[in-house]
């Protein structure tokens, strides 16, 4: 639209002949370009330029963007719904997006005393529910009082093309009924926060991908048979209090064995972090995430062993969080339980851990395989040229490659620091290690953030 509008004022301001003007030069742009047009400024739209839906905007521009923008089903397959958006919005997406697959999201949430809103939610909520057959994204934020009658809606369901499904409380929900009863044969990504897994057995065994964050944790003896379902599960997330009474002492009939598992990101401050890692028995698991982890967080002596054994493949590791501190002894004991790290990501730590875990790291024994180091902070530089200096010194047998660290970081051996690694910019996998309330989520999440305010509905 900025560019339609410059050209416009520059064939304005030009004193042309009658039949060589343009009356709207836009129209010698051929359709198929157009289109491609329209669809990258949906994608780059942001809710903080407009509350307006981007493609409302396209068909209030004029009547030949309105006529051709509403014949193109893809322009309409995403859409944020809330407790003020109109039904008869969500009706006239349905029927612009034909039978084409739909990311929703929707936002159920309002105060509990305010009639007029809930019955515009459960006005928004009745228009959406008969698409359920096309949806493939799902992101639903509920109230726990609204809970019972969202989950006794979804539990006959049939969702058979639904990929990704989030389901979100800001408080615990209980009493609720299993969900999607009618199957989800294509469902592979799974989060949910404020809500128990066990909601979704049927639903378990294809899944890749679980991220799970709760505030009312279930036993050990009820997650274990669960879990050892997933036998395709990539990556898992397990933050707060998902799970209680983990063994401390875990026998092999108590290990949950995960044979896909490559990403594991832990977060719980009621736990040793380690403890659950001697439950989780994952052979292909390169790449392990720890949230504040400390020195009263490492395991016996006695059970480095299994845990070498349980996840003999990690790479990567992660420690995340301003509480994140381990000393010497501890950090050669970490060194001793993933020998094999060649990744070490410090993300959003204390600029003490930071220094004294680079001081440590001038060991070349400590991860002789290092190659990558990332920093969020960075270190201070002549730490870091230090550092650099001991890690790629010819007798090394795998030197040190690779820095990450956040763009824009000057260096005033810029030069010096660059003939030794290379040095990239953090990104998104890197800094996002954790999701929800560690940090906004826009950037891993699926949906777009869309905002349906009246001012943005006026005409559809």
């Amino acid at each position: 639209m900025f560019l339609y509008t410059r050209v416009a004022s520059l064939v304005r301001s030009k004193k042309l002949e009658p039949d060589t003007y343009l009356a709207c030069p836009i129209e010698s742009i051929p359709v198929e370009i157009l289109l491609l047009i329209f669809e990258e400024y949906c994608r780059a739209w942001s809710k903080t330029k407009t509350c307006s839906l981007p493609e409302l905007l396209l068909t209030q521009v004029c009547a030949y963007w309105r006529a051709l923008a509403v014949q193109v089903p893809t322009l309409w397959t995403t859409l944020t719904i809330t407790s003020q958006t109109p039904s008869h919005v969500v009706v006239a997406y349905l029927q612009r997006s034909q039978q084409l697959s739909l990311d929703l999201e929707i936002d159920l949430r309002h105060d509990s005393v305010d009639i007029v809103k809930r019955e515009q939610a459960l006005a928004a909520w009745t228009a959406v529910k008969p698409s359920s057959a096309r949806w493939r994204r799902l992101d639903v934020q509920i109230n726990p009082h609204d809970a019972s009658f969202v989950s006794e809606d979804l539990q006959q369901l049939g969702v058979p093309r639904l990929q990704e499904l989030r389901i979100s409380s800001a408080s615990h929900v209980s009493g609720i009924t299993k969900v999607f009863e009618g199957g989800t044969p294509s469902l592979k990504s799974l989060r949910l926060s404020g809500m128990s897994v066990q909601h979704f057995g049927s639903s378990l065994r294809q899944l890749t991908h679980l991220h799970l964050t709760s505030n009312c944790p279930i036993h050990y003896s009820v997650f274990q048979p669960l879990m050892s379902r997933m036998t395709n599960l990539q990556e898992l997330v397990l933050r707060s209090r998902v799970v209680e009474g983990w063994p401390l002492y875990p026998t092999p009939e108590d290990v949950i064995n995960l044979p896909s598992l490559m990403v594991l990101k832990l977060s719980d401050r009621r736990w040793p972090l380690f403890i659950p890692l001697l439950s989780i028995s994952a052979p292909v698991l390169h790449t392990l995430s720890l949230y504040d982890l400390v020195a009263h967080d490492l395991p016996e002596a006695s059970t480095e062993y299994h845990l070498r054994e349980n996840l003999p493949s990690v790479r990567k590791l992660i420690l995340k969080g301003k509480s994140s501190y381990v000393d010497d002894v501890s950090f050669a004991q970490v060194a001793r339980i993933f020998p094999a790290i060649d990744h070490l990501a410090l993300l959003d730590v204390d600029a003490i851990f930071i220094r004294e875990s680079s001081r440590i790291m001038h060991q070349t024994t400590i991860w002789p395989k290092l190659h990558t180091i990332t920093m969020t902070p960075v270190v201070a530089e002549d730490i870091l040229c230090s550092l650099i200096s001991a890690r790629t010194v010819p007798t090394t047998k795998t030197p040190l490659k690779i820095l990450v660290v956040p763009v824009p970081t000057r260096f005033k051996k810029i030069g010096w620091i660059s003939q030794q690694i290379s040095i990239e910019e953090c990104d998104d996998n890197d800094t996002l290690a954790f999701p929800s309330s560690d940090r906004a989520d826009s950037s891993t999440h699926p949906f777009h953030q869309r905002s349906t305010s009246p001012a943005s509905v006026l005409s559809v």
